[in-house]
C-alpha cells in the first residue's frame, strides 16, 4: 500500500493506531437514556474514537431503534464516530433502511459506521 493510499484509509476510518470506543446498550426508561447521553458526552470530551449501539429486541439492554438513538447522540457531538454493531437487515424494508442510514450519515457529517447483522436467535 502506498503512503497516499494508507493516508486515505486513515482519513476514511479515522483510525491511526490503537483507538478506543464505547459500546452502549439499549434504554428502557429516561434514567437509562440520560446515562447513555452522559457516556456520549464522555466519549466526545475525552476523544474516544466511536460510540457503538446494537440492535436487539425483547431482551434487557436491547436497543430496538439504534439509528434513532445515534441521531440523538449525533446532535450532541461533533467528532466521535457513531456506529451500529449489528443493524438487523431482515427486520427493515431495504428502501426505508437505506433512507434512514443515508439521513443519519448526512446528519452526523459522515461519522457513521454501519455494522450489519442477519438476525437474532429464534427463541426470542
Amino acid at each position: 500500500m502506498t503512503d497516499r493510499a494508507a493516508a486515505t484509509e486513515k482519513e476514511r476510518w479515522g483510525v491511526d493506531g490503537l483507538s478506543f470506543g464505547v459500546a452502549l446498550g439499549g434504554v428502557s426508561n429516561s434514567r437509562e437514556w440520560l446515562r447513555n447521553l452522559e457516556w456520549a458526552d464522555f466519549a466526545e470530551r475525552y476523544g474516544l474514537h466511536s460510540i457503538w449501539v446494537p440492535e436487539m429486541h425483547f431482551v434487557p439492554g436491547g436497543c430496538s431503534t439504534p439509528l434513532l438513538n445515534l441521531a440523538a447522540i449525533a446532535a450532541r457531538t461533533k467528532s466521535v464516530r457513531l456506529a451500529t454493531t449489528s443493524l438487523l437487515l431482515p427486520l427493515a424494508h431495504p428502501i426505508d433502511l437505506a433512507r434512514d442510514v443515508a439521513t443519519l450519515d448526512h446528519l452526523c457529517a459522515g461519522r457513521l459506521i454501519l455494522g450489519l447483522g442477519r438476525g437474532f436467535p429464534q427463541h426470542l
